[in-house]
């Protein structure tokens, strides 16, 4: 686990550079179009102090001149008017003119050709986009009367030319009216830019298919073309995006014309696709198959990555289609896996970092990694789910998922229905180291004030504390030092609520599992439920993974081993009894002279 982030490193390897060279300059290109701007700003401060010289572009934007020329952190800025000169548009506005107009340029007078020019250059005042939109209109008209009428409403701001070019796509025939609006919604609202392909192939999904037909797909082309100029593809990575952050401004201001709820249509095609039969076969086997399976469908990277992005405010509107993923072992592992999954070129590299993803979701692990609290919830008396803490491949239940992503309303969820608040995974961090290390305060405050263990050890001997200190995180590290133990009263009745859940799930479950020598000992055990004395939790030392059902704990103790019974037994009413060799009961004495017998079952999942 990397507690310092690769951004993180990258900063401190930038400013470590002036220590070798006298002088440093970096270049930050159109900061306005940075969706995380304030996010930048420490870091840009932190490059001023250390003497390297920062040259920003940007539009004018108060947040970001506000910042930069901002006293307090003793940050100099000098302000320089970057403009397009006229010769440059000159050039510009001749060259398309010469060889996109529809009209023949030897057909255009020379007085229009003079008047577009000149017009042109004092409408755009020195921005190149004014000057591409212009053109990108006045190369579409079809007689030289329509080039002389145009010169009257050249647009001489963004949203005026935003106004004429989309009035533009809207007057196209209406198949590709309907096209250019499911192209802009994905543009604009993905989570990040797609791919061509990705694009090609989100924009062919049906709602009543399985798979996606190939013939299907519409052109690179003809996909450009129905934009009319407002989106462009990049010649380096292929990604297709918006031409300017204002044309995206535009759009999601004006997106009822695109479509009555475009995040929810893109939300549904986003769980219609992980449903596809080619996920149903579940999981791949191999970093080949999964590369394999990754080019056949090249919309699922993007897919499995965001669509919980997506989703999470439509859970109710879309809890069929919902459910059909998370309650599916096969869809919700697959998707799960390419979530985790990072391509290396090492192929040996690759297939073992392979080896070490997570696996075995459960629809819970999922559900709390994206913030459904909505599915946990439901999944109690809906489903009638009564073990909330699977775990997976790594010993993670769904509380340690919303931890390290900072889903408090998930946690919530998760805590009322009892489960294990202390519960560790193979390198023995807790759903508390996770929010520490990750920097949740909201959730490492909510795991406190229902008693979480601040003073647990993983296996480097490292507490909570230790590594809010590590992390440089000291709203939290304080709040470990700060935050009282709760009421006595409090944990006594949310450590009774889990005893009862924890005991219930698992004789449930081994009623039907064990065989008749196992069941001899399971009725002893059943005689011997747990209780909490009046000094509220008892003290619980986690199992190991490998070996942590109850029905471990029950099979190894029946075999040939002299007297099981006996030795099990006798296990429970020792004051100090710890872990039974090869299981996880654990006994500890309680208040009153009372003792708890406690099973933890953490490796069994309900799909």
């Amino acid at each position: 686990r990397s507690v310092r982030t690769p951004t993180e490193k990258l900063w401190e390897i930038l400013i470590a550079t002036k220590t070798s060279v006298n002088s440093v300059y970096i270049v930050l290109d159109g900061l306005d179009e940075f969706h995380s701007v304030n996010k930048l700003f420490p870091y840009i401060h932190r490059l001023n102090k250390a003497g390297i010289k920062v040259l920003v572009t940007s539009r004018h934007l108060p947040t970001i001149q506000s910042q930069l020329c901002n006293t307090s952190h003793q940050t100099s800025a000098i302000t320089i008017e970057g403009y397009a000169a006229d010769e440059d548009i000159r050039v510009y506005v001749e060259g398309r003119m010469r060889d996109d107009c529809v009209v023949d340029h030897d057909d255009i007078p020379l007085d229009i050709r003079n008047d577009i020019l000149s017009g042109i250059i004092k409408a755009a005042n020195g921005s190149f986009l004014l000057s591409r939109l212009a053109m990108d209109f006045i190369c579409n008209l079809t007689s030289v009367a329509s080039l002389r009428t145009c010169l009257a409403d050249l647009p001489s701001t963004y949203e005026k030319a935003y106004e004429i070019t989309f009035e533009r796509v809207l007057g196209q025939p209406e198949s590709i009216v309907n096209l250019a609006k499911r192209v802009l919604n994905w543009v604009v609202h993905a989570k990040r830019p797609l791919t061509m392909l990705e694009l090609q192939h989100a924009i062919a999904i049906k709602l009543s298919s399985k798979s996606i037909d190939p013939e299907s797909l519409e052109s690179s082309k003809l996909i450009l073309g129905s934009c009319l100029g407002m989106i462009s593809l990049s010649k380096v990575d292929g990604r297709v995006s918006i031409i300017h952050s204002t044309a995206r401004q535009f759009l999601v201001t004006n997106e009822q014309e695109l479509s009555d709820m475009p995040q929810l249509n893109i939300s549904r095609i986003c769980l219609k696709y992980l449903a596809f039969d080619e996920l149903s076969s579940g999981p791949c086997e191999s970093v080949i198959s999964l590369r394999q399976r990754l080019a056949c469908m090249p919309f699922l990277d993007y897919c499995a990555r965001a669509w919980g992005h997506h989703v999470r405010q439509f859970q109710e509107v879309l809890w069929d289609e919902l459910i059909t993923v998370l309650c599916s072992p096969p869809l919700c592992a697959s998707a799960w896996q390419v979530l985790h999954y990072r391509w290396l070129e090492d192929e040996e590299a690759s297939e073992e970092v392979f080896l070490l993803q997570c696996r075995n979701p459960h629809g819970l692990h999922v559900a709390a990694f994206w913030g459904f609290a909505g599915f946990i919830t439901r999944s109690s008396w809906k489903f009638h789910e009564t073990n909330f803490s699977p775990v997976d491949s790594h010993g993670w239940t769904p509380l340690h998922w919303a931890a390290s992503l900072g889903n408090e309303e998930s946690a919530k969820e998760l805590l009322n229905e009892g489960v294990n608040i202390n519960a560790s995974d193979a390198n023995s961090w807790t759903p508390l180291t996770f929010a520490v290390v990750k920097g949740h305060s909201n959730v490492v405050k909510l795991l406190l004030s229902l008693g979480a263990d601040r003073n647990t050890q993983d296996t480097l001997k490292l507490s909570p504390e230790q590594w809010a200190s590590i992390c440089s995180h000291d709203d939290i590290l304080q709040l470990l030092r700060e935050t009282g133990e709760p009421p006595v009263t409090d944990k006594a009745k949310f450590w009774r609520q889990q005893e009862k859940q924890t005991w219930k799930v698992s004789m449930e479950r081994l009623d039907t599992s064990m065989d008749p020598g196992e069941l001899e000992v399971l009725d002893e055990i059943k005689s011997r439920q747990p209780s909490v004395g009046k000094r509220g939790r008892q003290q619980i030392r986690e199992p190991d993974v490998e070996s942590s059902t109850v029905h471990s704990v029950a099979g190894y103790q029946c075999r040939d081993r002299g007297n099981p019974e006996k030795r099990f037994i006798d296990g429970v009413g020792d004051q100090g009894a710890d872990k039974v060799d090869g299981g996880a009961l654990v006994s500890r004495q309680g208040g009153e002279g009372e003792h708890a017998l406690w099973f933890v079952d953490t490796i069994d999942c309900l799909w």
